[in-house]
């Protein structure tokens, strides 16, 4: 067995009740080095093709790459995969903090969740110790009164991953809170778990996670902890944190607003995180043994609850830039109100923008949604909405299903604005003006998610040298503009795509990873080979990066969803219609040219955008054919 692994993954069925502890072939664990490859292997292998995502059979995997539950910066993410019912295809979610460490502490790499309790249920994972409770007690509760019942009844040292309300009523963009302060928002995972029955997973774990080379990892720590501080980035460990760049960014027109009519917000520059202190004060709140600390936690301020975290960028920009609204109370509110009760932000604020375009271009009235109406600008209406968004009531049953459903009962007047690409709605960073990020939005196997790929304007003429510097391993030598689609941009893509990918497919946090953040390239593949004892490389890691990828086209490949989704909206190809980007625009012969050439270098089929024989045989992937 590889070090920083235990070898153990947790089966349980909760329509049986039974749990089961069972070895992870050693040849697999080293294939994937744990994480989303695990995890994709088991959903290949395991799950019937057309399976329903909120039925019994689909399964719901819990897995952890190999520095999780190490003293190492940026690994302790976990990674959250099952068929998604939002998309219908592969879902995947990621999310930083303690659960994972302390699950591989306690001895386990995966935990596979399959069939449905018969009633509410809480399992319990405390070392080696595993136990399925009932749960009435708990079901129907926000996560903070969850939060506080478990810690009282096990303890402060257990993490607690749970789903709320929205998770409960199947709302298909529910997400997982994991010490109400961490998430794993996207693609639903929340609804897979309450289809199950299951309110939450509560992990203790006490055991030393192995590691091959001490020394070295404790080298490369110290280096880290040094470079962030002379690093460009380093705001995300200021007092701020990464919402400080949201007015600077609004200033460059890099967010989409108004449903992404448009690229700057009037007024925007209110959003610094000062304006959501109300008299209060900062805390960071750190991950598992990382010193950047990143999160922040708002103290004393009389208008909120203050238990879920500052608002993060995504939270600013999914609220206040879609829906034209400049109120940072408000805002704080909606952030909150997503913790409290499990949903995605980026998911409901595009689609609450979707929403209020149609009142706008009057396809929806107040008669179709009961009385209930949004419009940009204006906060009125959207509390009433999502509390019946949470309790799957009235129209915002509807809002619960995203925009994807939503455009499909409106008409097909609303595809041009729809914004999502696979069912997954698209964030807010505006593919206008980082065009690669665009290509990657459309041809991202999980869909359409804002670190898919480095974004563009590091890159450009007006990015750092550093920035530059570290992507030349890559052959990536010059400098090339935001707005573009040429070849040089998509080999750029494809490069740097894998570079994410084996990012998150073995949990490290994009924050502290090359290519543009503490630790450079040159560190990683030393970083990962004196954790597990492994012979590494860039370009293994990268391999791991793209059989991932792969992985994920063959899951949507058999479940119907293949190059014809391999598009964007509309909206994207008209131009920006004011602000310091107005009349940018996606030429759609450009993104056609681009994305055949990337079918070329990823080793897919022009015509139906499957991954070639040799492609599947290179990366040992023919098994899952």
């Amino acid at each position: 067995m590889i070090s920083g692994f235990n070898g153990k993954l947790l089966r349980v069925n909760l329509s049986t009740g039974e749990v089961k502890n069972e070895a992870i072939p050693d040849d697999i664990l080293k294939k994937y080095l744990g994480g989303a490859g695990l995890a994709l292997h088991f959903l290949l292998k395991e799950l019937d093709i057309g399976v329903d995502p909120l039925g019994e059979k689909n399964k719901l995997i819990f897995s952890l790459g190999p520095g999780a539950g190490v003293k190492t910066p940026g690994m302790d993410m976990h990674m959250v995969l099952s068929k998604s019912p939002l998309t219908g295809g592969v879902g995947e979610s990621q999310a930083s903090g303690w659960w994972g460490p302390r699950l591989k502490k306690a001895g386990w790499d995966m935990v596979i969740i399959e069939g449905r309790a018969a009633y509410p249920s809480l399992l319990v994972i405390d070392n080696d110790r595993v136990e399925l409770k009932r749960a009435e007690n708990l079901w129907g509760k926000d996560t903070y009164t969850v939060q506080n019942i478990l810690e009282k009844e096990l303890g402060q040292d257990f993490s607690i991953a749970q789903i709320g309300p929205a998770g409960e009523n199947l709302v298909r963009f529910a997400s997982i809170v994991c010490d109400l302060i961490f998430v794993n928002n996207r693609m639903g995972m929340g609804a897979v778990m309450g289809s199950k029955n299951l309110k939450a997973i509560a992990v203790r774990g006490t055991k030393d996670v192995p590691v091959a080379n001490e020394k070295k990892l404790e080298k490369i720590y110290h280096y880290f902890e040094n470079n962030f501080l002379t690093n460009p980035l380093n705001f995300l460990t200021t007092q701020e944190g990464i919402a400080s760049a949201v007015p600077s960014s609004n200033q460059d027109g890099l967010f989409s607003v108004r449903n992404a009519q448009t690229s700057f917000l009037p007024g925007g520059e209110i959003y610094s995180v000062g304006s959501f202190l109300g008299g209060g004060s900062l805390e960071s709140v750190p991950c598992f043994s990382c010193p950047a600390q990143c999160k922040k936690k708002v103290l004393d301020n009389s208008k909120i609850e203050g238990h879920y975290g500052a608002p993060s960028m995504e939270s600013i920009v999914d609220f206040g830039f879609t829906l034209d609204l400049v109120d940072p109370d408000f805002i704080f509110q909606l952030h909150e109100y997503s913790r409290k009760y499990g949903f995605d932000t980026t998911s409901l604020g595009v689609t609450l923008g979707f929403v209020a375009e149609c009142f706008e271009k009057g396809l929806i009235s107040k008669e179709d949604t009961k009385g209930v109406e949004i419009n940009f600008g204006k906060k009125e209406g959207i509390l009433s909405l999502l509390e019946d968004m949470v309790k799957e009531e009235g129209w915002g049953k509807e809002i619960g299903r995203g925009v994807k459903y939503l455009s499909s009962i409106l008409g097909e007047e609303t595809l041009p604005f729809a914004l999502e690409v696979k069912g997954k709605e698209i964030p807010l960073h505006e593919p206008r003006v980082k065009q690669m990020l665009g290509l990657g939005y459309a041809v991202s196997p999980s869909g359409p998610d804002t670190f898919v790929v480095e974004h563009d304007t590091d890159f450009d003429e007006s990015a750092p040298q550093l920035f530059l510097n570290n992507i030349q391993a890559l052959g990536l030598l010059e400098r090339l503009p935001a707005p573009s689609l040429e070849a040089k941009k998509v080999r750029m893509f494809y490069y740097l795509n894998q570079v994410f990918s084996f990012m998150d497919a073995l949990g490290l946090c994009i924050f502290a990873f090359a290519p543009c953040r503490f630790l450079p390239f040159s560190l990683i593949s030393p970083l990962i080979q004196a954790i597990t004892g492994e012979e590494m490389s860039l370009f293994r890691l990268m391999k791991i990066g793209e059989t991932r990828i792969q992985m994920e086209r063959l899951f949507n490949l058999r479940e119907g969803i293949g190059k014809k989704e391999d598009w964007l909206p509309e909206r994207f190809f008209e131009p920006i219609e004011s602000g310091p980007r107005r009349g940018l625009r996606i030429n759609p012969r450009d993104l056609k040219e681009a994305i055949e050439l990337f079918y070329s270098l990823a080793g897919w089929n022009i015509n139906d955008g499957f991954p070639k024989k040799g492609k599947l045989e290179e990366l040992a992937l023919s098994e899952y054919l």
